[in-house]
């Protein structure tokens, strides 16, 4: 037990680190994954369509229970909740690696939707209040930056691993990305005292408070709207540069290595966005990841062979890593301690929430018109988050 709180006290003393590390954790089991998770569904027989369906329905229920999470860790622990989360994401991954029909898929897809639910706004939350609680608040910007650095480094060493040695079935990569979220999961529990938001406060009384709270601030309405506009655009990225680098020659093994520059993008403009934000201000810098995101997806629908997939992809990598952190950094300074996490999810609620039957069309849409199409769809997605933010220094 002394042990326990001997390692405790040096992670709350160490919290920019702890979070950097966890992020890195996360990020290398999810990138081993990531970079072959089309493909894989693909090989499996299913169809756009189905793909759709299944990231629709793991979508669906981190929707659903997105909110009420949320108002768990706020009452019942932060790391708790956290922890719960990783877990069951890679019980999901493991059903994932087993799968051979489109219902286990299903199964897998609820598993994985519960354990997103379950993180969405619980381990920020922890952050940002020890951080004010030491009072430490400018670090924030700077930790979630270097956070989401740390995330694409992690994503990067998942892909190159990929690429370096998998040579066999690719249900080998989930059991393994598995076994990474339990072993993440058991670090987080471990490694932090607990914190929470309102110990003991009753379950009807905190969900009217954040709804409240949300309905009167126009900036997080508006940021919600942003980060539903760019979670869009992820998702036509993730259904078309797997197909369209296989369709250019590439083995589906060096598809790690593309996930890796991916990554390696998405980590310096997170690393260099975090630290910009305060010097020409959030505005400013979310308009700009927007712009990127645009400009890279229209370079894709060029058709420019490798040179054209690999450099809109990095200008991508640019916009989406970039935009995550920022937003979320700034995002907390419209909400009160004692509603960080269930105000939070909420907004990964609506995030996710708005992309739930988008997944299904955008799969149908690219069996009927192909992908570049599609690329020219998230080139509309990010102008309309322009315009959105264009709102945004008046309210805020």
């Amino acid at each position: 037990m002394n042990a326990i709180v001997r390692v405790q006290g040096f992670w709350l003393n160490h919290t920019h680190s702890f979070f950097v590390i966890v992020r890195f954790l996360f990020a290398s089991a999810n990138g081993l994954t990531a970079a072959i998770g089309t493909i894989y569904l693909l090989g499996k027989g299913l169809s756009y369509t189905e793909i759709g369906t299944v990231w629709s329905v793991s979508l669906f229920f981190s929707t659903v229970l997105d909110f009420p999470t949320g108002n768990c860790a706020d009452l019942y622990g932060r790391k708790l909740t956290y922890a719960l989360g990783v877990i069951s994401i890679g019980a999901g991954m493991v059903v994932y690696g087993m799968g051979t029909a489109l219902w286990m898929f299903l199964v897998a897809a609820f598993l994985i939707g519960f354990g997103t639910a379950q993180i969405s706004g619980s381990l920020s939350s922890w952050i940002v209040d020890e951080q004010v609680k030491a009072h430490k608040k400018g670090t924030i910007s700077k930790i979630f930056g270097d956070g989401s650095a740390s995330a694409s480094a992690g994503g990067i060493m998942g892909g190159v691993l990929v690429g370096l040695f998998f040579r066999g079935s690719l249900e080998i990569v989930y059991f393994a990305s598995g076994t990474l979220f339990f072993l993440t999961g058991i670090f987080t529990f471990t490694s932090i005292p607990e914190n929470y938001g309102q110990p003991g406060g009753r379950w009807i009384q905190l969900p009217k408070n954040v709804l409240t709270h949300f309905i009167h601030s126009l900036p997080l309405v508006l940021l919600s709207l942003t980060l539903v506009l760019m979670f869009a655009c992820y998702t036509v990225f993730f259904f078309i540069w797997q197909p369209l680098a296989l369709q250019l020659q590439i083995q589906e093994g060096d598809l790690g290595f593309l996930y890796a520059i991916f990554m390696a993008g998405s980590a310096v403009s997170a690393f260099i966005m975090g630290r910009m934000s305060r010097k020409i201000g959030d505005v400013t810098i979310l308009m700009m990841c927007f712009a990127c995101a645009a400009t890279g997806f229209l370079t894709i629908a060029l058709n420019a062979g490798m040179i054209g997939l690999t450099a809109g992809l990095i200008q991508y990598a640019v916009g989406y890593g970039g935009f995550i952190p920022v937003l979320y950094a700034w995002m907390n300074t419209f909400i009160p301690s004692s509603i960080r996490a269930s105000t939070s999810s909420l907004i990964g609620t609506i995030g996710t929430g708005g992309i739930i039957v988008l997944q299904v069309i955008m799969g149908a849409f690219i069996e009927s018109y192909g992908l570049s199409a599609a690329s020219l769809c998230a080139t509309g997605f990010a102008a309309a988050g322009i315009c959105a933010l264009l709102f945004l220094p008046k309210t805020s």
